[in-house]
């Protein structure tokens, strides 16, 4: 199952309006509806983001499509990172260049597994992810 999210339209434009009062004094951007419109915002024009999910685990993936046979270069955040830290990276980057990040589960826009996650499970889930996207 995967969902599919364009990271330019409406929602841009609403992400970009200041944030708004609701009600109880909250403003937008501290609800998860103003995060998750913020977290689109912030990749790239040119890359699609979306939730993959792989081994029973969901999460949250930004594909930036390269030249054809350029290999893809995946980026693996620390804990506690979420993938648009390395946006400015990712822009730096040559334009041909396919680069693919995620976020962890329990990071970012990926939901928190019901077991957590250790070090020995990420090998198998980046198999998976490679594989669910066309890599070999």
């Amino acid at each position: 199952m995967s969902a599919d999210t364009d990271s330019t339209g409406p929602a841009d434009e609403d992400a970009a309006a200041p944030s708004r009062p609701g009600p109880a004094g909250r403003d937008r951007a501290g609800c998860g509806l103003g995060r998750m419109l913020g977290r689109l915002r912030r990749v790239g024009p040119a890359e699609r983001m979306r939730i993959l999910v792989i081994g029973g685990r969901a999460i949250r993936v930004a594909v930036r499509e390269g030249a054809p046979g350029w290999p893809p270069l995946l980026l693996c955040n620390g804990i506690g990172a979420s993938l648009e830290l390395f946006q400015p990276f990712v822009d730096a980057l040559d334009a041909r260049r396919p680069v693919i990040r995620f976020d962890m589960p329990g990071i970012g826009g990926s939901p928190a597994p019901v077991i957590p996650y250790h070090l020995g499970t990420l090998a198998p889930l980046l198999a998976g992810l490679l594989d669910q996207l066309g890599y070999q």
